[in-house]
């Protein structure tokens, strides 16, 4: 097998001709991606390809794509307009930094806003921005590869690393697309200690900021990447490492860390106020599972990171000998690879049918700011995607040196298109959308009309799709909204949503204008069932008129005034909305938790609550009735199996009243799940979030109950006269 033989040293002091060589790569790129595409380019301005799955979790696909939509579209909105408040979005009004309970996405502003100040139209845009991650992806990939390989094997290494299965099938996730910073981060670290150039300490600095600023996981696995590659490239470099490359490092990191600092710094605030969920041992989201894990990176190895002739390279390319620098980044590759899988399984690694073992995720989980809030390990795949698409590249040089140096070119290419030609492509459904001069009529009216003031639409959205779209609407009007979707966030929604479905009922709008400054109501007729619909064929109350209307959206102004004004107490961290101040309990406070009824007894298949009675036997009256959730007392709630095992994770019931003195407050505890039938433990204790447990003052209640087999129907047979 002498093709696996060692192969003639590149020479990677040799750069591009005038930028012939990188060009031609990203023209490949382009034509690959308007291919991959296609039909939908064609209609680009009015509708978007996304994979979508059935039942719940295509609703939270689309609540998604809506969602990443509005996020790119507000921040270039914002920039253009009032950049000190970009994190300020016009959702969940009156709650600030709205922008921060979700993914940013300002990396994509570069990509997705000169279209949209150029069109007005922010699908365009977000097709024009996702189609040009592909050849960004393909260059970033070129350019590192270049360093050790020859030009046709590099064009196999952009397109392997541009173009698999799991980016075809990322969106409606587009914040894990731009992916071009991770071997522009690896190029910059081998180019500073192979040459101390600044234009390279430059680009390191340029690369992190901006990988970061694309996605928080992508933050994340950056500093994974930074963490395995660094000490390696600086062991393997050793003979050139000297005080000035070491210093360049040091100042690039903290220049690096100081801008993304200030970038996540909205992050940090609400993490201050408690709207940040962290994930630890006892609490445990899906995707941190240990053999949901474990199938999730199986599922991806076989399925989506690369064709079977990617695998095929990448085999080669691992198996090959190899020389000079091909050594180095051979065992780079593998090190990525490695490194990339462990971190994709998360916590704990899940290992056949055994306990889960250990894992220096952990230490991760517990020292990096921020890391405990990652749900989704998986995503940090993208490490060990880079190390394989190196691993191919290898690969390609050992087979296209076969041939005669004038046909290598044309072999690599064959041999990466026919990857791309063979990869298992599903057909993503194209979703046609109406914004901006496709917008509904109402929203068009509002964004000629209106007065900036904020609106409420009603009746409230069937599902979080429908939230999330609505909030997209905006980008026609741009007035504050009340509704929102978000991964984080203030629950204020949930209650002004909750009390106009009462409308136009006059006592629910005075309840509405107490609490929010809103000037429009857009009423859906054709969302509502007819006795609702016809609530609103009376008189209106006072304050309430109708101003506009476009077949079932109608358009109404709200004039009327606070009486009992709470509008500066609905999102507020220092005092709640019944107007008792936000402060640590002290340790003289006292209180019990005693459990109430199961109001139906629990069976199988069935989601069960339990009534819990709190009382506080204290002086002070405990802070409770808010949205901002650091320092207000709540009911945390976990179910286990009477032999420890966790079944439900700990979750967190809002109490709709500060707790005053000696006054009982019966609170309902919904496992929304069903369960199976056996023997549990429910484990109930007060929490005072951001400052901990309070079982000193209320002691924690654990609440022994049994699930119940679903009866049966019994079939009788009769017999015939």
């Amino acid at each position: 097998m002498a093709w696996l033989a060692p192969s003639t040293p590149h020479d990677p002091t040799r750069r591009p001709r005038d930028g012939a060589e990188l060009a031609a790569v990203v023209l490949l790129a382009s034509l690959i991606t308007v291919w991959w595409s296609w039909p939908g380019v064609q209609r680009w301005d009015t509708t978007v390809a996304y994979s979508e799955v059935d039942g719940s979790m295509g609703t939270l696909q689309r609540a998604d794509f809506y969602l990443n939509a509005w996020t790119v579209t507000w921040v270039s909105h914002a920039l253009a307009t009032a950049p000190a408040s970009v994190f300020d979005g016009n959702a969940f009004h009156p709650a600030r930094l709205s922008v921060a309970y979700s993914e940013s996405m300002l990396g994509y502003v570069p990509l997705f806003a000169p279209t949209y100040w150029l069109t007005g139209n922010p699908v365009l845009a977000l097709n024009v921005m996702t189609a040009l991650t592909y050849p960004l992806a393909a260059a970033g990939a070129f350019l590192l590869a270049r360093l050790w390989l020859g030009m046709p094997a590099a064009a196999v290494v952009a397109l392997l690393f541009a173009f698999t299965p799991g980016r075809y099938v990322t969106p409606p996730h587009y914040q894990c697309l731009g992916i071009a910073g991770f071997p522009l981060i690896v190029l910059a670290i081998e180019r500073w200690l192979r040459h101390g150039r600044v234009r390279s300490a430059v680009l390191l600095v340029t690369a992190i900021v901006w990988q970061a600023m694309c996605s928080a996981y992508l933050l994340y696995a950056v500093l994974i990447l930074l963490l395995c590659w660094l000490p390696a490239s600086l062991w393997h470099h050793r003979a050139r490492v000297d005080r000035r490359r070491l210093l360049g490092l040091a100042a690039s990191g903290a220049l690096a860390a100081a801008l993304v600092g200030a970038m996540m710094w909205p992050y940090l605030v609400l993490r201050t106020q408690g709207l940040m969920t962290t994930y630890d041992d006892d609490r445990v989201a899906m995707g941190l599972v240990p053999v949901l894990a474990r199938e999730a990176l199986r599922t991806f190895v076989l399925d989506k990171a690369m064709s079977p002739i990617g695998w095929i390279l990448a085999a080669v390319g691992a198996l090959a000998a190899a020389r000079d620098e091909r050594r180095w980044v051979k065992r780079g590759a593998l090190l990525l690879v490695t490194v990339g899988c462990v971190a994709a399984l998360g916590p704990r690694i899940a290992i056949g049918d055994g306990e889960p073992l250990w894992s220096p995720y952990l230490l991760l989980r517990d020292w990096i700011p921020g890391f405990a809030t990652v749900r989704m390990p998986l995503r940090f795949v993208v490490i060990a995607q880079l190390g394989l698409v190196l691993l191919a590249g290898l690969g390609a040089e050992r087979i296209v040196t076969v041939a005669r140096p004038r046909a290598r070119a044309t072999l690599a290419a064959t041999i990466a298109l026919l990857a791309l030609a063979t990869m298992p492509l599903p057909e993503l459904p194209v979703h046609p959308l109406r914004e901006g001069r496709h917008a509904p009529a109402a929203y068009a009216w509002l964004a000629a009309h209106g007065d900036g003031r904020a609106l409420i639409e009603v009746p409230p959205p069937a599902d979080t799709a429908e939230h999330s779209r609505r909030t997209f609407l905006s980008t026609t009007h741009w007035h504050p909204v009340v509704e929102g979707y978000a991964a984080n966030g203030p629950k204020h929604v949930a209650m002004i949503s909750w009390i106009s479905r009462s409308l136009p009922d006059d006592a629910a709008l005075q309840q509405i204008v107490d609490l929010v400054d809103v000037g429009w109501l857009i009423v859906h007729r054709d969302e509502m069932d007819v006795g609702t619909s016809d609530r609103w064929d009376g008189v209106l109350p006072a304050g309430l008129e109708q101003v506009a209307a476009f077949g079932p959206d109608v358009v109404y102004r709200v004039t009327r005034e606070p009486r009992d004004d709470r509008r500066a107490r609905l999102v507020n961290a220092a005092v709640t909305l019944g107007g008792t101040r936000i402060a640590t309990i002290g340790e003289r406070c006292s209180g019990t938790l005693a459990f109430g009824r199961w109001p139906e007894a629990p069976i199988e298949d069935e989601p069960p609550h339990a009534e819990v009675v709190l009382t506080n036997t204290s002086r002070e009256t405990w802070p409770a009735n808010g949205f901002l959730p650091a320092g207000l007392v709540a009911l945390e709630a976990s179910v286990r199996h009477a032999n420890g095992s966790v079944v439900r994770s700990p979750f967190r019931i809002r109490l709709d009243d500060d707790l005053a003195p000696g006054t009982p407050q019966h609170v309902a505890v919904w496992i929304v799940a069903p369960l199976p039938p056996g023997d549990y433990v429910l484990q109930l204790r007060l929490v005072q979030p951001v400052r901990g447990p309070l079982d000193d003052c209320v002691p924690p209640l654990d609440v022994p109950f049994t699930v119940a087999p679903k009866a049966r129907p019994v079939l009788r047979m009769v017999a015939a006269d």
